[in-house]
């Protein structure tokens, strides 16, 4: 992030990790919308999500129908992102991270739940769209989306995400570049621009 000084907060992703299970994270660092109880099983391990494809009809002449649903495993996706504050303040930064699954088509990269754009078919969500996990996080619901960070210090945030294990080959940590100081390849849409880091 930038400020009218010039650059105000470094950060970067130091390492990106794969489990099966969440023993090894604080269950309280859950975001509160989650129930641990629906999500895993005995031993820890995430239960497998139900995955829809559906045909979106034009709500005229044609409706929108499941075509099918299938029960399919998924692992957790840890994110650890280095932040230094270079000022003599105190900051709030927002987090501007999240995890999608990409088709990279001839260059440009395309929703890989985008099955069949001509037939209007998608599945949904592969992956986990709002944070699932966070460390360092405050008390409230909304601290799960952003951290404070006292003048000149650095701090080491872990986000987890919870993507299918099919598609772990198509995930991308997605980062929006106006509010983050890391630099990668560019994702472009018709909306805004994005850097993006391969899972696998």
């Amino acid at each position: 992030q930038t400020g009218e000084g010039g650059l105000e907060v470094k950060a970067s992703i130091t390492d990106i990790r794969i489990a099966d299970n969440i023993n090894g994270i604080e269950k309280a660092d859950l975001v509160p919308m989650y129930r641990t109880d629906e999500l895993v099983d005995s031993n820890g391990k995430l239960l497998p999500k139900e995955v829809e494809i559906w045909q979106n009809g034009d709500g005229i002449n044609t409706e929108t129908k499941l075509i099918s649903r299938e029960s399919m495993k998924q692992s957790l996706v840890l994110i650890d992102i280095q932040y230094e504050n270079t000022t003599d303040k105190e900051l709030e930064i927002y987090i501007p991270y999240r995890l999608e699954t990409l088709t990279n088509e001839d260059g440009s990269f395309v929703p890989s739940t985008s099955i069949d754009e001509n037939e209007n078919i998608s599945a949904r969500e592969y992956c986990d769209t709002e944070i699932f996990y966070m460390s360092c996080h405050g008390e409230s619901d909304k601290d799960f989306y952003s951290i404070m960070l006292d003048a000149n210090e650095t701090k080491t945030v872990t986000l987890g995400f919870r993507c299918i294990d099919e598609q772990l080959k198509n995930a991308y940590v997605v980062i929006n570049p106006t509010t983050d100081g890391v630099i990668t390849e560019d994702y472009t849409n018709s909306f805004n621009i994005y850097m993006i880091f391969k899972v696998q």
